[in-house]
């Protein structure tokens, strides 16, 4: 092989493609959507596995603050010989009976929860903002004497999705 044909050869090798050299740089219509189908179905399945994640997450942080309710609310029997009232199925009262000392309540030691530390300055609310619920003569949990309770995702009590401590 001669000199010449040698250098011809290595410029051949390190050419641009024929359809570069043609003035037709870029990709084709059909390479376009194979990638973006594989872009969105790609995306689609991440999205699905974080918004899972999320609920999850929401989920264990009620059972989390349900389980501190519980707590909170047991130190106060014991000190006090007795549970909060009901108010009405909201637990929005709490505030008074476990962080400050109500007028009339003997031998309480607390505070027994700061519920400004779980973000609940006025009502005290699940994950999904819906008021967690109390009642002190349980119907569903009779060896605690009081039934405590998130509605869930979908805000109704009485469903399959509520997270309760029964």
């Amino acid at each position: 092989m001669s000199r010449l044909d040698k250098e011809i050869s290595e410029k051949v090798q390190k050419s641009p493609p024929a359809r570069w050299r043609a003035g037709l740089i870029g990709f084709t219509l059909i390479e376009l959507m194979v990638a973006l189908i594989i872009v969105s179905v790609l995306m689609v399945l991440i999205s699905a596995g974080i918004f899972r994640a999320i609920e999850s997450a929401k989920i264990k942080q009620a059972e989390t603050e349900i389980s501190n309710m519980e707590m909170a609310l047991r130190m106060y029997e014991s000190d006090v010989r007795g549970y909060p009232p009901g108010g009405g199925g909201f637990i929005n009262h709490f505030k008074t009976y476990l962080e400050n000392r109500p007028s009339g309540v003997k031998n309480w030691s607390g505070p027994y929860m700061h519920f400004e530390v779980v973000k609940w300055a006025v009502a005290a609310v699940d994950p999904w903002g819906n008021p967690y619920r109390y009642k002190r003569n349980a119907q569903h949990n009779p060896k605690d004497y009081f039934d405590l309770w998130s509605c869930g995702p979908d805000g109704i009590s009485g469903t399959d999705d509520d997270i309760t401590n029964w």
